[in-house]
């Protein structure tokens, strides 16, 4: 009867040790944005202009570059004050991308060091237009405060 045991044993060992069933990790390879778990793939494909996957390890990475249509940016902050006025600017310099033909875009996003949740600038409703574009030096921006907002404001600024 021991033999029998035995052999039981001997095969759930070799079972264990090849990932039988139900034992060591799922199929495929975790996908990650910015370290948050996305899921599992079984093949991750890179494609696109300026786009890169190498492997290091046991970790693999896909870096987005530049490329045909690349992008320049800068992270501006406005200091709203108490929120009595409508309109503020700020001259944005050291920007040795910005050319006369710039088309440059930013956006308001709320981080915890200033205090500001993504819900708070939302419901500020504030409003970003460049102007003044100074070439190889930078630009203006202006921020329209519609609902009275207050205190500091981050934009991200990007320039193509």
């Amino acid at each position: 009867m021991w033999y029998i045991l035995l052999a039981i044993l001997l095969c759930a060992t070799e079972a264990l040790a090849q990932g039988g069933p139900g034992v060591g990790p799922a199929p495929g390879v975790a996908l990650q944005d910015e370290g948050v778990a996305q899921g599992r793939v079984q093949i991750l494909n890179c494609t696109g202009a300026g786009i890169t996957c190498s492997k290091s390890g046991v970790t693999g990475t896909l870096n987005a570059g530049g490329g045909a249509g690349s992008s320049n940016g800068v992270v501006v902050s406005i200091n709203l004050g108490t929120g009595l006025g409508l309109v503020y600017t700020v001259t944005v310099v050291g920007q040795a991308w910005v050319t006369a033909t710039s088309a440059i875009a930013c956006s308001p996003f709320g981080t915890t060091a200033d205090g500001l949740t993504p819900e708070t600038v939302m419901a500020a409703g504030v409003q970003a237009v460049t102007s003044a574009y100074v070439v190889g030096t930078g630009f203006n921006l202006s921020v329209y405060s519609p609902h009275g907002a207050a205190g500091t404001y981050r934009f991200g600024c990007t320039g193509v």
